[in-house]
């Protein structure tokens, strides 16, 4: 059946989409990474109380009932709606103690779409992140996700505050453009060694490596490119007092691009920043973080076919910025952020300046039972690193509507609904221009957690 109108603007004022009820001591944090996030920052939303995850293993169970009005993110009359159901699970393990902290999430489910059969595939999703103290001053970190996926919209088959650890990725690739057609193969692993001299320094040094490669699903878009980046540097930091930290990070980023690039783009970017934090807590319900700085920036072109001469490479000065203010209280959550940064384009172009702005909003409604709702929007520009007469853009706008319920003591229930759009003032990439709505129901089982020993 199709949605009528009125019914997807009603959901739109009605129905905000549910956060999953995310742990920690913190209150809303912002997670604290010496590289800068390659989309929005993200944020754990939760209220006064909550507690994470801590020494279990736990499965939950989940099956979502979706309705997408533009399946293939087409345009004009391209566009078609389908019915979806996903199949899934997420596996939780984490395991603390004085001298360990190891963290593990997996995420497999299956698509199935009623029409468009050929798109019904398995995705993955798979997170670990490993913190070991080996004396009373160093700290060895490692993190490593891996995701096998289609399209832009993992289901929400688990909602349980007491499992979820929100691990988040180490990488810095852009997040923010979104590629509906193309299958999507990625991987960012993040090594950080951390000297703590005295109670209120730090200096840290890290590397990482991500890779993201992208393959069309669909005739309709054009060739993709693919990236991969190396990335590396130290912070310091420094606790002025127990309500405000400042730093300094330096930062050297190389993202390479592959694929099929089209004529006069670089395939190379350079990038070496200078970033000075801070970080306060004027109460302990709102933190507020700030970072800014320059980026020395170098795009180097390929090599034509048959050439002798060096690749012609553009220098220039760019400047990366962001900041998040977030509070909580007992029975609500928020935070506004936003940032700019120099990244890759996503697939569709070779290297932008993003700038992002993301609110959210999370509320335990005054009704009988328990309802938690979040409201979530994200305005997006990524536009092309070069000469601003020349610049190309990439335009998105989303936002995340829902409401869910405890329909049992292991068992939850979500309806949601998704709003995405993605334009530009240029001629736009085929594939990469798209309106899209969404509405969803899903069903959680939260299996007995196993408690581990210390």
């Amino acid at each position: 059946m199709k949605f009528k109108a009125n019914i997807i603007v009603l959901l739109l004022l009605c129905l905000p989409s549910v956060l999953k009820a995310q742990g920690g001591n913190a209150p809303t944090s912002v997670t604290q990474d010496a590289i800068p996030d390659g989309g929005v920052q993200r944020m754990n939303l939760q209220y006064s109380g909550e507690s994470s995850a801590a020494n279990l293993f736990s499965l939950d169970n989940g099956y979502q009932a979706t309705y997408d009005d533009n399946v293939l993110g087409a345009t004009g009359t391209a566009r078609q709606g389908d019915r979806i159901q996903d199949l899934g699970a997420h596996l939780t393990f984490v395991r603390t103690n004085p001298r360990l902290k190891a963290s593990i999430e997996y995420t497999p489910y299956y698509e199935f779409y009623e029409k468009w059969t050929e798109y019904n595939r398995l995705d993955q999703f798979l997170n670990s992140d490993l913190s070991l103290k080996v004396s009373a001053r160093w700290t060895i970190r490692a993190r490593e996700t891996f995701d096998d996926q289609a399209g832009m919209y993992p289901p929400e088959l688990n909602n349980s505050s007491d499992t979820s650890i929100s691990l988040g990725s180490p990488s810095t690739l852009n997040t923010t453009v979104y590629v509906p057609l193309a299958n999507q193969q990625g991987s960012s692993s993040r090594m950080d060694l951390v000297w703590q001299p005295s109670v209120r320094t730090s200096v840290s040094a890290f590397g990482s490596y991500d890779f993201r490669n992208l393959s069309d699903r669909s005739s309709q878009i054009e060739s993709l490119m693919n990236t991969n980046e190396a990335a590396g540097g130290t912070q310091y930091t420094w606790q002025l007092n127990e309500h405000a930290t400042v730093g300094l990070l330096y930062l050297f980023q190389r993202l390479n691009l592959t694929g099929d690039l089209p004529a006069g783009s670089p395939s190379r970017l350079d990038s070496q920043s200078v970033l000075p934090s801070l970080e306060w807590h004027p109460r302990p319900s709102l933190e507020i973080t700030a970072f800014a700085g320059p980026s020395s920036v170098k795009q180097i072109m390929p090599l034509e076919a048959g050439a002798t001469v060096g690749n012609s490479i553009d220098r220039q000065i760019s400047w990366m910025g962001g900041g998040t203010i977030a509070g909580q209280t007992n029975r609500s959550s928020w935070f506004l952020s936003a940032q700019r940064l120099v990244s890759d384009g996503g697939g569709f172009l070779a290297f932008v300046v993003s700038s992002s702005i993301n609110a959210g909003l999370r509320r335990q409604l005054p009704l009988p039972g328990r309802y938690d709702a979040i409201w979530n929007i994200q305005v997006v520009q990524n536009r092309a690193l070069g000469p601003s007469s020349s610049a190309q853009d990439l335009n998105a706008q989303s936002a995340t509507f829902g409401l869910e319920r405890a329909i049992h003591e292991n068992m939850t229930a979500r309806l949601g609904y998704d709003f995405t759009r993605q334009t530009s003032d240029e001629v736009l990439p085929l594939g990469a221009g798209f309106h899209r709505n969404r509405i969803s129901f899903s069903i959680n089982y939260h299996w007995k957690r196993i408690p581990l020993r210390h």
